[in-house]
Order: structure tokens, then sequence, then C-alpha cells
């Protein structure tokens, strides 16, 4: 499909006197591709610009019709295809937290190269329904912030409180974590501002800008437990409410953190604590072979908290080390994030569910990494996992897959 989209004039576009600047700019717009080449997100020029009085018209082709706009999934627009009626949706659960998890890589390769985006990048990201991966559009709007933002760029609802209400004029990562914070929850709950609620929604505003300052100042987020003051409003941030109650409660928390403790902004959610969040978040949601999907707690819970899938009955069983917990089934992959913490990025694919050649109905862990693996036998002795090799899934396993940390499978009892 064709796109055009109407962008800010940015005046170091052209110019002989802006050269450097744009030396500079296509730099960090290389080395940003680079970095995210591999990651499904892709950053993309328009084929034509043509200028207007207040801004530039961008033209895209061959935007394929899978990609639909973050400001489209946000408001659930409504459409029609093949000649039915149909809404913006994701196709499930795992396409939504990729395409949060794309939302935060993108936010961390603009940073660590030194850009900021000052738009809203709800009209200008583009994420694929099946996958979440993401297309970038309006990759001019990226610069370098040294001036005070001017009145257009300040009063947004996804900017930071302290811009906002002017006790800094630095556009900094920690501003820019608040925003991102904003822009994540609205990709969940479609609910705009997470201080719209009740109390906000009693005043009377002469315009947006009004109501930026009062949220920024007076604003209480709408979820926060045990307050009455700003709750969601029935009939009018229904899908708030709905999608509140959809995913696994340290989502909500996540949330919650961030839009208290982090209207300090030394206490926002860095990227590594979001990206964990939503790695805990993909390990959580299960699709069964059966083709039954959904979050753990959908599932059927047995004894000893291991989990059966409510359509077929295959068991999932709980491989856990300290609070991190991987679900094991046949076919499952264990991936390298999920047992290391601090390579949250890392998706190799270190181990995964395999059936006995020997015995079929017999399952174990394959150790697909080039290293061994120390595992305990039933009897308590330990024994080594070469690479390639294999040890049962049976009551009470354990495996150290780093020399550190042990993981362990809960024992189920539901079958006597």
């Amino acid at each position: 499909m064709e796109l055009t989209l109407k962008q800010d004039r940015h005046p170091w576009q052209s110019g002989e006197e802006n050269m450097e600047a744009q030396k500079l700019w296509l730099r960090s717009f290389e080395a940003m591709n680079e970095a995210l080449k591999s990651s499904g997100i892709r950053m993309i020029q328009p084929d034509r610009m043509d200028d207007t009085d207040d801004g530039v018209m961008c033209f895209y082709k061959n935007i394929p019709e899978e990609y639909k706009s973050f400001e489209d999934y946000a408001s659930e627009k409504r459409y029609e295809k093949d000649g039915k009626k149909a809404v913006v949706r994701f196709a499930d659960f795992s396409a939504i937290i990729e395409a949060a998890w794309k939302l935060v890589k993108l936010e961390a390769v603009m940073w660590k190269e030194g850009m900021f985006y000052l738009g809203d990048l709800r009209k200008n990201i583009y994420f694929h329904v099946q996958t979440g991966n993401l297309l970038f559009l309006d990759i001019y709007g990226m610069k370098r912030v040294t001036e005070p933002l001017t009145e257009k760029e300040l009063y947004q609802e996804y900017r930071a409180p302290e811009l906002i209400l002017k006790k800094t004029e630095e556009y900094s990562e920690a501003t820019e974590l608040w925003t991102l914070a904003v822009m994540l929850y609205e990709l969940f709950f479609h609910s705009g501002s997470p201080m719209r609620g009740a109390a906000s929604m009693r005043q009377t505003f002469l315009d947006e800008r009004e109501e930026y300052l009062w949220m920024a100042e007076h604003g209480v987020f709408t979820m926060e437990e045990d307050s009455c003051v700003n709750h969601p409003v029935h009939g009018v941030q229904d899908r708030l409410i709905k999608y509140w109650g959809m995913y696994p409660r340290e989502l909500g928390e996540a949330f919650t953190k961030a839009f208290t403790d982090g209207k300090e902004p030394e206490k926002r959610m860095d990227i590594r604590k979001w990206q964990e969040v939503l790695n805990r978040l993909k390990t959580d949601y299960l699709s069964c072979s059966c083709g039954y999907k959904g979050f753990a707690e959908s599932f059927q819970k047995t004894a000893n908290g291991n989990y059966r899938c409510p359509r077929c009955g295959e068991n999932y069983y709980v491989f856990e080390c300290e609070d991190s917990r991987i679900y094991l089934s046949s076919g499952a992959k264990i991936f390298r994030w999920q047992i290391d913490g601090e390579d949250t990025e890392n998706n190799t694919v270190v181990g995964m569910v395999v059936e006995n050649k020997q015995k079929k109905g017999l399952f174990g862990i394959k150790n697909m990494t080039s290293l061994p693996w120390t595992g305990k036998n039933p009897d308590g002795t330990e024994r080594q996992i070469a690479p390639g090799g294999g040890i049962p899934l049976w009551r009470g396993l354990e495996i150290c897959f780093d020399g550190k940390n042990i993981w362990k499978i809960r024992e189920d009892r539901s079958n006597g």
C-alpha cells in the first residue's frame, strides 16, 4: 500500500549552512540501521518529499498491507476488508508483546546514538499484525536536542511532567523514559494518558495545554491501587478496564511503578527493566500445539503449581530459578535471555524439550550449547550433560547452566 504522511519540516534537512548537521545525522542513521537490522525493526526513508507551507508531505510506496499504524491499534480503528467490517488489532498477545519489545529496542538504539524523537510516535510507527515487527517512518524527526522545546513540542500528553512544568529545559534519557512508559501503556491498554480518569474528567480545561499542565502537577495514575480519586470511568475508558485484567499482574505493577515512583526522574523504569518485564511476559504467554493460547494463569493448575492445557491436557512443567520461570512442554525452546537475566536481548536457543528416540513418550531437555551443563539424578548424584546430550524431565530435575544458578522443575503429584 502507499502512504502519505504530513510531517514537520526540520530546518537542518537542507541548506549549505546545515551540511555538518546533515552529515552527523546520516552517520547516526546508518549506525541505528545497523544496530536494528536483525531486530525486526526497519527505519524507512520516504520515496518522495514535497514542501508545504507548514511542513513536509512524505510519500511512501510498497508498505505491506499487514502493517497498521500505532495510532490505529490504539484507537482500535474500524475499517472494511473484503466487504466485511474489521477492527485494527494484533493477531494475538504474543504480537503485542513483540511490538512492545521492539518499541523499547528502537528507543534504546536512538538514545545510544544521542538521538531523540520529539513528535508523536503513534503517528509514525507501524506494526505488523502477526509478528509485531516495526516500521519507523518519520526518520527525519529524530534530532539532537540542544535548545528548549517549542510550545508545540512541549505540551503533549506523553511529555515528562518536569518538562511541562518547566522544572527543567533539558531533554534527556530520563524524560524519554517517561515518554516510553506512556507509549507502552497506550500500546497495551489503548487508554491515552495514564493520568486521565475520573478526577481529570471533572475538571474544565480551555485547551489541551491546560489539561497537560494539570495532569503534570496534580495527576494521579488511573490504575493506582487503593486510590479512588482518579479511577477509570465506565463507558469512557472501557478498553482500559477490560485489558488491565487480561494481563499478568506483573505488567500492571510495572506501570504502577512507572507512573507513581517514576514521577521522580531518577526512579523511572529504565530500558533493562522494561526488557526484563517484557521477557517474562513473553515467557508467560503459552501457545499449545493444539492451538490454544493464553497466559499461564488461563491454563489449568495442577499440584505444586504446574499447568495443563485446558483444551488438550498437555502438561506444562514450571522450571524455575528464584523469581524466574520457564514452562516446559513438548518442543519448548529455552533461550539465553530466559536463563541469563543480564543478557536480555540474546535469542540464542540453549536448550529444547525433545522426545527420546528409543522411548516414545519420554521427554528430556537437550543441550544445544557448546558447553556442558550439570544436572542432578533422581538419587541426588550429579551428572554432566554434554553438548548435544540430554537429561530426562523427571520429578525434582535440577540443572545448572552457567555454573552459578540452579534451575529446578516443580514436582507434580497430580497423577499419583
